[in-house]
């Protein structure tokens, strides 16, 4: 089932970004919640998942359709909880993020440095903007590494190297 929550906690995520344009400004560990199904369907509050999905609503004919294009459901729900510091993004941001994201999976690193160097409000600080985007794109190219070294990233590691690149290089960040 580990598998299955990493999978459903990254598509939460991405379609809380990409899809909702909005971050959860404080998600961690004590506001997420796990609910687990009984094997008949029914979720803790008694609803069957079949009642309260998209399968539920469909004519017989479609949800043959739709089991077959869908993914299978995982057999919890994720509940994300103290969303008070919801942030929206604005979607010139998200299809920023969205691009940045894209060039990052399609190993076009230099493209997405430019892209997330291209997000600072405030570049006048930074001596050597083409060094910084270099160095932006071989942390992105050795996340990426390490992904198949190692088969996972320690989004924490690259994080704080990206960090630590924009404070020397002193490229401002966007606070939303």
């Amino acid at each position: 089932m580990g598998g299955a929550i990493a999978k459903e906690s990254i598509a939460v995520y991405m379609r809380m970004l990409f899809k909702d344009n909005f971050v959860h400004g404080d998600l961690h560990p004590g506001n997420i919640l796990l609910r687990v199904r009984k094997p008949d369907g029914a979720a803790a509050g008694g609803a069957s998942a079949a009642e309260d999905g998209l399968r539920g609503r469909l004519p017989a004919p479609l949800r043959f359709i739709a089991d077959a294009i869908l993914p299978p459901d995982p057999g919890f729900d994720l509940v994300l909880l103290d969303a008070g510091l919801a942030v929206p993004l604005p979607s010139e941001k998200v299809e920023i993020l969205r691009s940045t994201t894209t060039a990052i999976l399609y190993a076009d690193y230099d493209k997405a440095a430019r892209l997330a160097f291209s997000m600072s409000p405030d570049t006048t600080c930074c001596e050597d903007p083409q060094q910084f985007q270099r160095e932006l794109a071989d942390i992105f190219k050795a996340s990426r590494q390490v992904v198949w070294d190692q088969g996972f990233l320690q989004l924490s590691d690259a994080g704080l190297m990206c960090l630590d690149l924009v404070r020397r290089h002193h490229v401002h960040l966007d606070a939303t």
